[in-house]
């Protein structure tokens, strides 16, 4: 008997988990959302919808993969979501059922994305929020923006999803249900940066990111499949020092160093060159390389083939993305020649940059795609 008692005291443990309402106070809405997913130890589970807790709490359990879609009114209308994972970063965006996260290799979720698309999208909101590791439940968030952590190694634990009418108000019960923020994050960038049809585009140029000198040179070794070149070595900057220079260039400026040292990667190809450009103008930017075989600036020319020109030809790069991308004036000397030849506070954002800095339509993208690795 006692053994009875115990099996179904078990199957009841499991269904509270996996099952639970969420209490969301909401309009009734033709548009259900339908998810499930793969928990640590107890592989894929049944399917919930509408506001329902889908996981576990107080056990532990990461969450691996989770799988969404929609039922109703669904004409025109369907539910896209992307996870970030753990070793792996932000994984592509997939949709109507399709698994986002991963499968038998152990891996946490630690956040997630999700929004609507198709020619109604703008009829309903989606509201989501995650249960993490050592945070609990995180605030309500909806369409697209960020739920969970990044770079803090938490585990989700458990989901609630619900679509909407647009405009409806989606408040839960419980301890800090609507107060506590959605996302937490040890990237420069705030959620609202990224999105996942256009990754870091909307960055604006101007700011501190925070990046470190450190994380520069972690990023070049790890994606410039050659070693930092002679040529400066022998002019006594190695990387560390090259990287300090652009945190403390772009520091004086007030510009990202994260943007301008991969669009620096960008124009050369991890310090390859093998355009217009060559390696001994310390030219990181293609500054005056209109095409055509022109070489553009030579600033190892105009302040010595050393370091100091090595140092001049970051600060001009520097001080071009500072006309481009504010109207303020600059803090140190101007060594950019071409400062004033542009429109100044016309790329105030990554993605204004192509077409007035460049005349590829991908070339900030290019640079989005390297931030993406950066962090």
């Amino acid at each position: 008997m006692k053994k009875i008692i115990s099996a179904c005291s078990a199957i009841l443990i499991l269904l509270s988990l996996f099952c639970l309402s969420a209490s969301a106070q909401t309009s009734p809405c033709d548009v259900n959302v339908n998810y499930s997913a793969h928990i640590q130890d107890m592989g894929d589970t049944n399917t919930v919808s509408n506001g329902d807790i889908l996981g576990t709490t107080g056990l532990c359990r990461r969450m691996e993969a989770l799988r969404l879609s929609l039922s109703g009114n669904t004409s025109d209308l369907s539910v896209e979501y992307q996870a970030h994972v753990e070793d792996i970063g932000w994984q592509n965006a997939v949709s109507n059922g399709a698994t986002a996260g991963t499968t038998g290799q152990c891996k946490r979720m630690e956040a997630i994305r999700i929004h609507l698309v198709g020619t109604r999208s703008n009829d309903y909101d989606i509201y989501y929020r995650t249960h993490i590791q050592d945070y609990g439940w995180m605030g309500w968030t909806s369409n697209g923006k960020a739920s969970g952590s990044e770079g803090y190694a938490k585990r989700i634990e458990a989901i609630q999803v619900q679509v909407v009418p647009k405009g409806t108000n989606v408040t839960a019960t419980g301890p800090n249900s609507n107060s506590r923020q959605a996302f937490v994050t040890t990237s420069p960038f705030t959620p609202d940066d990224f999105s996942s049809n256009s990754g870091f585009l909307n960055t604006k140029i101007m700011g501190n990111s925070g990046t470190t000198a450190g994380q520069l040179v972690s990023f070049y070794k790890e994606n410039a499949g050659i070693n930092f070149p002679d040529y400066y070595l022998k002019r006594n900057v190695d990387l560390n020092q090259f990287a300090q220079m652009y945190v403390e260039e772009c520091n004086a400026e007030n510009v990202r160093v994260d943007i301008a040292f991969c669009q620096a990667m960008v124009e050369t190809g991890f310090l390859k060159f093998g355009g217009d450009v060559n390696i001994s103008q310390f030219n990181f930017a293609g500054l005056g390389a209109t095409g055509g075989g022109v070489l553009g600036e030579n600033f190892a020319a105009k302040y010595g083939d050393n370091a100091n020109g090595i140092r001049m030809g970051i600060r001009a790069q520097i001080q071009h993305l500072k006309a481009y991308a504010s109207t303020e004036p600059l803090n140190q000397n101007c060594v950019d020649s071409r400062f004033d030849l542009v429109t100044r506070g016309k790329a105030k954002t990554l993605a204004e940059l192509s077409g007035n800095w460049a005349a590829d339509k991908e070339y900030a993208k290019k640079i989005s795609n390297l931030l993406l690795k950066l962090y």
